[in-house]
């Protein structure tokens, strides 16, 4: 697990550095908090002429766009363009592309390769991961059917049992989970263990299972039955929390560069104003704590439904539309959703069953691989 941390922390700097150096980047920021925000006249003037439904007051629309040296808000501006760029007349159409290009150009260029950058660090860390996961849900079944094998040979000698399932099975765990073992949490994969290991240290082959653990048959099979019968296991909370870290935080990076960093003028349109209240609440009593240290971005603040109620949000949906179309939106939404419960028993300790450990798996997967722009995905 710290392998994963420490891989999680050089990930964060590469993506804090990669989007701070970055000359265009820095420009384009800063010429965007410098502009004034539209007057909402004009942009009544604009909505006027859209309503109207005719290819000159379009254009006339998509001008007074072009030729004001002020900032849109996204949720205003950004749909016009959408609308625009598929209109059905050629001249519109044609308008709208050059208009669109003239004034987000280059932002689209930067930010876009910055966010696939922020998506390709993480593919490593997320790819291990998946390993591990899927390395742990093999152990527990595999724990399940041993203990089934032994405690049908309780009462038999241990050299008329098949004992390589024994050995495979310790080759199979061998250090992974030695820092658990005296934990006091009920693990199907640590008690198996604690099982098989004396009784591959075991030199007389003619001991049962019971007199090599010393305990009473009753005692050594209620263990058993409890391993096969067991829909769960602490360990998956473990491997569950470094996958979930992951994920958080690239979902907490896509947001502050995204959204925080670019719309700080705009940003109650974004989030949730009571949200963010609640986040500046937070970080205020951390920097107030002698003990804690409070110097983070305000969306490390942020809980895992705050961030599946920035992506609900339909304008913030339009700030992605060079990377993801409305489908593969609403896709991650869905997956956000059927993991909240998930990632919920995590944080509470509460032990994953299987099921729940291969969808936690499954659907992080899912997120990581929709956040992953298409190469030709136009918009």
């Amino acid at each position: 697990m710290d392998n994963n941390m420490t891989e999680g922390s050089d990930n964060e700097k590469k993506i804090d550095d990669s989007m701070k150096e970055h000359p265009d980047v820095k420009k384009l920021l800063e010429a965007s908090f410098k502009k004034d925000l539209a007057n909402p006249k004009l942009m009544e003037e604009i909505s006027e002429l859209i309503k109207s439904g005719t290819v000159e007051n379009k254009i006339l629309a998509l001008e007074k766009i072009e030729n004001c040296d002020c900032s849109f808000p996204a949720s205003f501006e950004f749909p016009i363009f959408r609308q625009f760029k598929a209109d059905p007349d050629d001249r519109v159409r044609s308008k709208a592309n050059e208009v669109y290009y003239k004034r987000y150009g280059p932002y689209i260029e930067e930010f876009t390769k910055s966010f696939k950058n922020m998506v390709n660090i993480y593919g490593n860390t997320f790819n291990q991961l998946a390993l591990d996961i899927s390395a742990t849900s093999i152990s527990f079944s595999h724990s399940q059917k041993i203990a089934k094998t032994i405690r049908e040979s309780l009462k038999h000698p241990i050299k008329s049992i098949y004992s390589n399932i024994f050995f495979d099975y310790e080759k199979e765990q061998k250090n992974r989970w030695v820092t658990f073992l005296k934990i006091p949490l009920f693990s199907p994969i640590l008690k198996t263990t604690q099982i098989t290991h004396p009784i591959i240290k075991n030199k007389d082959s003619y001991k049962t299972i019971p007199e090599i653990l010393g305990k009473s048959e009753s005692e050594v099979e209620r263990e058993l039955t409890e391993v096969i019968e067991a829909k769960g296991d602490f360990l998956f909370n473990i491997k569950g929390y470094e996958l979930l870290f992951a994920l958080e935080r690239l979902l907490r990076n896509i947001i502050h560069e995204r959204i925080c960093l670019v719309h700080q003028l705009t940003i109650t349109e974004r989030i949730d104003p009571n949200i963010i209240k609640r986040w500046k609440k937070r970080r205020t009593k951390e920097i107030n704590d002698c003990l804690l240290n409070g110097e983070y971005r305000l969306i490390d603040y942020s809980d895992f439904k705050d961030l599946k109620d920035i992506f609900e949000n339909e304008k913030n949906q339009e700030l992605f539309f060079d990377l993801l179309d409305k489908k593969r939106f609403r896709s991650i939404i869905s997956k956000l959703d059927e993991l909240e419960p998930i990632r919920n028993k995590i944080a509470h300790s509460r032990s994953l069953t299987k099921r729940e450990f291969n969808k936690l798996k499954i659907y992080a997967d899912d997120i990581y691989r929709l956040l992953k722009p298409k190469e030709n995905f136009k918009g």
